[in-house]
């Protein structure tokens, strides 16, 4: 388990950057878009749709953000959250195994497959933690 310190370090960074990356994405989609590594390989996005997407993170982003605040609340605050970051990581392991390259795979690592890891993990942290 996480220490305490620890894990709320690393869980405000999540709520941080999640937060962060959704503001972007509301507020310069076109420059969100633009700095995404082999995004070029895809038609320019539907704004509302980008808009929809980084208000989601900014609603995870919450999530961690509360779980911080207010320990006893993590359970139901990083449930969604961790929920939508699993979700959209199969999305993309779909996408990758019908239109494949490893490429992509390592483009997506960081900022798609790590992040529902640590969520799990921060979300396991909070609930061993409760038990104990």
């Amino acid at each position: 388990l996480l220490h305490n310190h620890a894990r709320a370090g690393l869980t405000t960074m999540l709520a941080v950057g999640l937060i962060a990356n959704g503001l972007w994405m509301l507020a310069g989609w076109d420059s969100w878009q633009a700095s995404i590594p082999g995004a070029a390989r895809y038609p320019a996005p539907d704004p509302h749709f980008l808009r929809d997407a980084g208000a989601a993170y900014v609603a995870c982003g919450l999530g961690f953000a509360i779980a911080v605040w207010r320990p006893l609340l993590a359970h139901a605050s990083l449930l969604p959250a961790t929920i939508f970051l699993v979700l959209h990581a199969l999305v993309h392991l779909q996408e990758q195994q019908h239109h494949g390259g490893s490429m992509r795979l390592l483009e997506d690592l960081a900022g798609v497959y790590l992040l529902p890891l640590i969520a799990l993990g921060l979300l396991g942290s909070f609930w061993w933690g409760a038990r104990s």
